[in-house]
C-alpha cells in the first residue's frame, strides 16, 4: 500500500485513497477481493495513525529543533508507516494460515457429523477412522506450511527494514536507532509468533477428534457408567461446548473479560484466530477445567 500511494503520502492523499477502496468495497461482490480491500483500508488507518502518533510528533520536533535536514524526518515518517503495515500484514498473514485451516478443518468435521447419525457401529468407526486419518495428515503437514510463511515474512520484513536502514545518513541517529530495535525484534520475536499459531491449529485439530470420538462409539447408559466415565463425558461437554461457540460469542466475551487483548486485536497485533483461541481458553479456566486440560485443547494465557 506504501508503495501504491507512495511514501511521502500525505493525509488528504491517504484520506481519499481511503474513500475509494471503501466505495469498491460496497460494490465488489468476490469474498476473497473484499478481504483484501478491507486489509487494504485497515494499512491506510495503520499510515494515518503512524502520521498523528504521539511518540512520531515528539521525535519529529526534537529532530528539527537540532536542524536536521527534511530527510530525516521523512526517514522517519516512513519508518512509523512501514512499521505499523507491517504489524497489520502479520496480523493478516498469521488469520490467512488459520482461516485456510479452519476451512479444512469444519469441512471434514461437518462430513463425519452429516453421515455419523447412521447407526451401525462399524459404518461410525469407520467414519471416524476416515476423519483421523485426514486430520493427522493435516496436522503433519502444517509445520511446513508454518516454516514457508514464517521465513517468506521474516525476509520481507526485515529486508524492508535494511532498506530503510541503508537511506537513512549517519547523523540520523533517532531514525537508526529505532530501525536497529525493530529488526532485533523481529529476529526475536517472529519464530516465536509462528510456533504459536502452529500449536493453536494442532490443538483445535485434536479437540475435533476428541468430540469426535463421543459419537463414533457406543456410549454406556449413564447409570451403567463409572465415577471416572461420568466426568470424562461432562469433561467432553464442556470442551466441545466451549469448542463450538461462535465467533462473535467468543470475542463478545474476550472484550468482557481481557479489553486489554481485545484493544490487541482491534489494532490487528494478534489475529482474529488468537482472540478467538484466547477467549477459549478464559473460558475453559472460567469452567474450571485444569491447567494440562485446557493447555491441551485451548491454550495458556502464557502464550
Amino acid at each position: 500500500m506504501v508503495t501504491t500511494i507512495g511514501e511521502k503520502a500525505d493525509e488528504k492523499t491517504v484520506k481519499k485513497k481511503m474513500l475509494e477502496l471503501t466505495k469498491q468495497l460496497f460494490k465488489e461482490k468476490s469474498f476473497d477481493r473484499r478481504e483484501e480491500i478491507k486489509h487494504e483500508i485497515a494499512a491506510l488507518k495503520n499510515m494515518l495513525a503512524a502520521k498523528k502518533t504521539k511518540v512520531g510528533r515528539k521525535v519529529v520536533a526534537k529532530t528539527k529543533k537540532k536542524g536536521a535536514p527534511k530527510e530525516a524526518v521523512a526517514h522517519l515518517q516512513l519508518l512509523h508507516t512501514l512499521a505499523a503495515t507491517q504489524d497489520s500484514e502479520m496480523a493478516r498473514t498469521r488469520e490467512e494460515i488459520t482461516s485456510s485451516y479452519r476451512h479444512r478443518i469444519d469441512d471434514l468435521k461437518n462430513k463425519f457429523y452429516d453421515n455419523v447419525i447412521v447407526g451401525d457401529p462399524e459404518k461410525k468407526k469407520k467414519l471416524y477412522d476416515e476423519l483421523v486419518f485426514e486430520l493427522t495428515k493435516l496436522n503433519e503437514q502444517l509445520p511446513d506450511t508454518i516454516e514457508k510463511f514464517r521465513d517468506y515474512t521474516t525476509k520481507k520484513h526485515l529486508a524492508e527494514l535494511k532498506k530503510v536502514r541503508e537511506t537513512t545518513g549517519p547523523k540520523e541517529k533517532e531514525v537508526l536507532s529505532e530501525t536497529d530495535k525493530k529488526i532485533e525484534k523481529i529476529e526475536k520475536n517472529y519464530a516465536g509468533e509462528f510456533d504459536v499459531l502452529k500449536d493453536l491449529i494442532s490443538k483445535r485439530i485434536e479437540g475435533v477428534m476428541r468430540a469426535a470420538s463421543r459419537e463414533a462409539f457406543e456410549k454406556k447408559p449413564e447409570k451403567e457408567r463409572t465415577t471416572v466415565e461420568v466426568e470424562e463425558a461432562k469433561l467432553d461437554d464442556v470442551i466441545s461446548e466451549i469448542s463450538n461457540l461462535d465467533a462473535g460469542t467468543l470475542l463478545y466475551y474476550l472484550h468482557s473479560k481481557d479489553p486489554q487483548y481485545y484493544k490487541k486485536y482491534e489494532r490487528k497485533h494478534v489475529s482474529k484466530s488468537e482472540a478467538l483461541s484466547r477467549a477459549r481458553t478464559l473460558m475453559a479456566k472460567e469452567k474450571g477445567l485444569n491447567d494440562d486440560i485446557t493447555r491441551k485443547y485451548f491454550g495458556s494465557l502464557e502464550d
